[in-house]
């Protein structure tokens, strides 16, 4: 057994590989990304740097490499959840004098979630009302964000659309801290928008809209053309490295509502369109693509297979169940030099221009 003398550990471990130390699997992949293959190597770190972007294990396997002895760790709360409530000594009645005392109690929601790292989300708030009656509502907010101004405007903005029934005697606030979410700087490109900007922006278009409004399209799991869900907008970190190919590609545009149009057929394919974003003669067409669905109901346009709309109950929009459809799509080039996708709506004997190729 050879016996390591003191102060010589950190030149005895140095020439070893830091899997000795079994650091967990994320950690070594990290690790590994930054080039270190031994434990002389993540000793020579500099222990705030290495905390910064690794996180406390790091901390514990830099102390382990270096051969001393490693700090208490830091106690955890239990939840990320805080809270913030006062009880008025007279009742408001009035939300300017509300707004008033909510912005204090933001102001110390966000400096305690700022100590420890993260950001404000959905925020729940609760009223005690003259009577006992309690008014509990939450506003939802798109992005974590730290900053009091716009956690101000969303709560005001949420009293104005629903004011309180009654005058407020009391009031909380509580929200689950989430992490905020960090920009990583390239080496050779200029910095971009500063991500608290963009989630300020989010957070102002949700207050707005209303929630689930706000956010990224993104295809649905269903068979219906129209179908798309919104999910939270998250931009890509990678999306500047994208280089465009080396010939252009045709992008379709869809229109949504899709624009009405008029179209004049000639043998059953579209000669004529006039819209106000495409009109004129039709060059060249391709088509039609049909496409249906509630095919199991029985007002389908298979009931009745020569389409005269008087003996067509489908034709009366009011008598189609909910979520049945059948429309065909044509490709046509118009002599304005647009081309575009136009949709014929077969229950309900309507033309439109669903979308234009770019």
């Amino acid at each position: 057994m050879r016996v390591v003398p003191d102060g010589a550990e950190a030149a005895f471990l140095a020439p070893l590989p830091f899997d000795l130390l079994d650091p967990d699997d994320a950690l070594i992949a990290a690790l590994t990304r930054f080039g270190m293959r031994r434990i002389g190597d993540l000793a020579r770190l500099p222990r705030r740097s290495l905390a910064t972007r690794l996180g406390p294990e790091a901390l514990h396997l830099a102390d382990l490499a270096r051969g001393c002895g490693s700090d208490l760790p830091l106690p955890q709360p239990d939840s990320r959840r805080v809270e913030e409530a006062v009880d008025l000594e007279h009742p408001i009645d009035r939300l300017e004098p509300l707004g008033f005392v909510m912005r204090g109690m933001l102001s110390r929601l966000a400096a305690r979630l700022e100590v420890r790292g993260l950001a404000c989300g959905d925020l729940d708030l609760e009223l005690i009302l003259e009577g006992g009656e309690r008014d509990a509502r939450r506003v939802g907010v798109a992005a974590p964000t730290g900053d009091v101004r716009v956690l101000v405007r969303l709560v005001g903005l949420a009293l104005e659309t629903h004011p309180p029934g009654a005058a407020v005697e009391a009031l909380s606030l509580a929200c689950e801290g989430r992490p905020a979410r960090r920009d990583q700087l390239d080496l050779f490109r200029p910095a971009g928008p500063a991500p608290a900007v963009l989630d300020r922006t989010l957070a102002e278009l949700e207050a707005l809209c209303g929630d689930g409004r706000i956010g990224a399209p993104r295809p649905a799991d269903d068979h219906h053309p129209d179908a798309l869900r919104v999910e939270p907008f998250a931009p890509r970190s990678d999306a500047a490295s994208v280089e465009p190919g080396p010939t252009p590609t045709l992008a379709l545009r869809a229109l949504r509502p899709p624009v009405p149009a008029r179209v004049r057929l000639r043998g059953g394919h579209p000669a004529q369109v006039e819209s106000v974003v495409a009109r004129g003669e039709v060059l060249s067409s391709a088509g039609p693509w049909r496409t249906s669905g509630g095919w199991w109901s029985p007002e389908s346009p298979s009931d009745n297979p020569s389409g005269n709309p008087s003996r067509n109950p489908s034709r009366n929009p009011s008598r189609n169940p909910e979520g049945r459809f059948s429309v065909d799509h044509y490709d046509v080039q118009i002599s304005d030099g647009s081309v575009a996708r136009l949709r014929h709506d077969r229950l309900r004997h309507i033309w439109s221009v669903d979308a234009l190729y770019d």
